[in-house]
């Protein structure tokens, strides 16, 4: 497959796939992670747990200060792939689940930064075309 030079990209994709549901490792999957986050942030996003986390941990997680987490969280949280909301007092984020999560997140955003286009293309490939997803998911 064309995704194995690219790690980040790999080890979000086994990440998401820990989810329930969760996703299948394609050549149409590592398409859509490349249009909604850079290898960078493939790489961040792929450190973080699955539940709920505050700033704080993340920045610890990433060794990063807060100020510099808290804009690149943002950033993921535009694009879909990451949910904020305050808990307890605390900003608290959780990276999006796949299904019911990023991929409807995504195709919701209106400032034309993601190809909407293209990214609907790829997940209807994912979704409907691809015979694992469906298969997976009744399984």
């Amino acid at each position: 497959m064309g995704h194995l030079g690219q790690h980040s990209y790999a080890r979000l994709a086994r990440r998401l796939e820990q989810y329930v549901p969760g996703v299948y490792f394609s050549e149409t999957l590592f398409e859509i992670l490349k249009l909604l986050v850079t290898e960078e942030e493939a790489r961040l996003c792929a450190l973080l747990p699955l539940k709920i986390v505050p700033l704080g941990k993340i920045a610890d997680i990433w060794k990063k200060p807060p100020e510099e987490t808290r804009i690149i969280l943002d950033e993921l949280a535009h694009k879909g792939m990451m949910m904020a909301f305050h808990k307890d007092g605390e900003l608290v984020y959780i990276l999006a689940p796949p299904v019911l999560g990023f991929f409807e997140f995504s195709l919701m955003r209106s400032d034309g930064k993601l190809d909407a286009h293209e990214l609907s293309r790829l997940y209807y490939q994912y979704c409907n075309i691809d015979d694992n997803f469906i298969l997976k998911q009744g399984s």
